[in-house]
This record gives structure tokens, sequence and C-alpha cells, in this order.
């Protein structure tokens, strides 16, 4: 009986046992994986000459960590930072306090959580910048050198993931696609 189940089922089997390997595989508990930022806008991707976007800059994590850190870039000659605030920020203590060069279009930060925030499994906003849309065109704004440093001792970055944001700026009194 079995012998005959393996003879009709070869080529399933062949195939379907590398599959739900992969899939086993990549539902393991890496330490690594859940650990990411996310930027939030407040308006969709559809924005014209003059508005304010707030983007939020959020972060979760499935292990520890007691420190974040990077540097959100945009595009500097269609979108300006007017003001960030920090008002709803997890961090308990700034390294470096968010700050913004528009003509760099960037926005370093650093900082770290103090007491059960550092030993647990957490979530929330790292702060929120408002953006001023300046001219016509398509501005970006990214992460880079993200960093979700792990309560370990060492201080180990377990960045999985982060998003991007597009805008695409038109004249004011344009009519939005969406």
């Amino acid at each position: 009986m079995l012998k005959n189940f393996l003879r009709d089922h070869h080529f399933k089997i062949f195939l379907g046992a590398p599959i739900i390997f992969l899939i086993v595989m990549n539902v393991s508990n890496d330490p690594q994986s859940g650990n990411f930022f996310r930027l939030h806008a407040s308006k969709n991707s559809f924005v014209r000459v003059g508005e304010q976007v707030d983007v939020t800059l959020t972060f979760q994590t499935a292990s520890p960590v007691n420190a974040v850190g990077g540097t959100i870039t945009f595009t500097p000659n269609i979108i300006e930072v007017a003001s960030i605030t920090r008002a709803t920020s997890m961090i308990d203590l700034w390294s470096e306090e968010p700050s913004y060069a528009n003509l760099g279009g960037t926005i370093q930060f650093s900082g770290g959580m103090l007491g059960d925030k550092s030993t647990e499994k957490i979530s929330g906003d790292v702060f929120t910048a408002s953006l001023s849309m300046m001219k016509e065109g398509v501005g970006y704004v990214s992460l880079a050198n993200a960093q979700l440093l792990a309560n370990n001792g060492m201080g180990t970055n377990i960045t999985s993931g982060q998003n991007a944001l597009t805008f695409y700026v038109r004249k004011s009194g344009t009519a939005s696609p969406d």
C-alpha cells in the first residue's frame, strides 16, 4: 500500500518536501525578524505644492532593544522639513536629538529607552516631522543607517527592515488622481 502511494505520488513528494522545508525555515525564531522601522504619512502620496505632510517614524521589535538611531533622507529640492516633534516619542534619552538639514536633505537621530521599555518587545513612535512640499516633482523619504540596538550587552544592530515613502507633488489646484 505504501509502495503504491509513493509510486503514484512521488512527483508531488519530490516537489512538496523542499517547499515545506523552506516555509518552516522562514517561520523560524530568528531574533532579527520583526525588528523594523516604518515611516507613516498623514496624507496619501499625491500632494500639492505648499501642503504639509506629517511623517511619523515608528518602530516595532520582536526582541528587547535599548537604543535606536539612523538618518532619514529626503529629496531636498522638493521637500523641506518645517518642524520636528517628539511629543509621542518612546525615546527617554536622546544622545542626538532629531535635527535636520534642509540643504542636505537629512534628519539625524539617536536615542535610548530606559526601564521596562528596554527589556520587552515594544512598538511606538520615535518622532514626527512636518514636511513641506516645495515644488512639483517626485519626492522620496527613506531611512538610511537604521539601527535598532539589542539589549544584549553588545548593542547588536537587529534591524530587519524599513520602508520608504514617495510623494508625487503637483501644482496647487490640480485634481488628485486617486
